[in-house]
């Protein structure tokens, strides 16, 4: 490969069919070599496309590794198909996304999508409060007849 400055911001690297062979015999794919021929390179090619780019302002993100049981990660991959995200990982970052701003602002966390949706079904609430009404009149009968033992009693 022949390499050839014609200034410092600019210059062309030739490649030989030996070389361009040569790469792909060392498993290269055809996508990840040079073609054989001259190729014109320039340096700084990105600010000059991107004038207003600021790295001080750019997105910094982190590659974390995870080792999650199966069932932690299936229920992750469903909530994935549900919402049509485009990965497990994009669902994972909005609810610790949703999380991490409920908890700095000092709310109570997020309900989920089935919570809220639990919360808008009459009859969820419907079946509640009878549940509620049934608890209630069973404290009631339970704490008038211990009272009417304690008074006989006494």
């Amino acid at each position: 490969m022949k390499i050839e400055k014609t200034s410092p911001e600019e210059g062309y690297v030739t490649v030989t069919e030996e070389e361009y062979q040569e790469q792909c015999a060392r498993g290269l794919s055809d996508e990840e070599v040079l073609k054989p021929g001259r190729h014109k390179f320039i340096r700084g090619g990105f600010r000059k496309r991107h004038p207003n780019f600021d790295p001080a302002k750019a997105e910094v993100r982190y590659t974390v590794t995870l080792s999650l049981p199966p069932a932690v990660y299936d229920y992750f991959k469903q909530r994935a198909q549900q919402n049509d995200a485009s990965s497990c990982a994009e669902v994972m970052e909005k609810i610790l996304i949703d999380l991490m701003e409920n908890e700095s602002s000092g709310g109570p966390p997020a309900a989920s999508a089935q919570q809220k949706a639990l919360l808008e079904n009459p009859q969820f609430i419907r079946a509640v409060a009878d549940r509620v009404r049934k608890s209630l009149s069973k404290k009631s009968s339970a704490s008038s007849t211990s009272g009417k033992t304690r008074r006989r009693a006494a």
